[in-house]
């Protein structure tokens, strides 16, 4: 199940979290002639932020403007290591 968790960007960077930005990559439709093919040429372009969790050799896309948000599974392997580094960093966060 996906949970989001939103976050201070700047406290969490000032506590060393890992931000990188890449761009999507794919092969772009030469013609593109259905909006399907316009939106996934859109998305081979798109800029993304992903950060590192903690602890951990994963990424996940931040989605936020201000603060971080993050879409992390909390049966699975991202949520403890990111909230754990989170409270440590006594960086609030916010779940929904």
């Amino acid at each position: 199940m996906g949970l989001d968790i939103a976050f201070n960007r700047e406290l969490a960077i000032k506590a060393g979290l890992e931000v990188i930005t890449e761009k999507n990559d794919g092969t772009l439709i030469e013609d593109p002639v259905t909006d399907m093919d316009r939106d996934y040429n859109e998305w081979c372009t798109r800029i993304i932020e992903l950060i590192k969790v903690p602890n951990c050799s994963h990424y996940v896309e931040n989605t936020g403007i201000e603060d971080i948000v993050v879409r992390a599974n909390q049966w699975g392997n991202t949520y403890a290591p990111l909230t754990d580094w989170l409270r440590t960093h006594n960086i609030e966060w916010y779940e929904f």
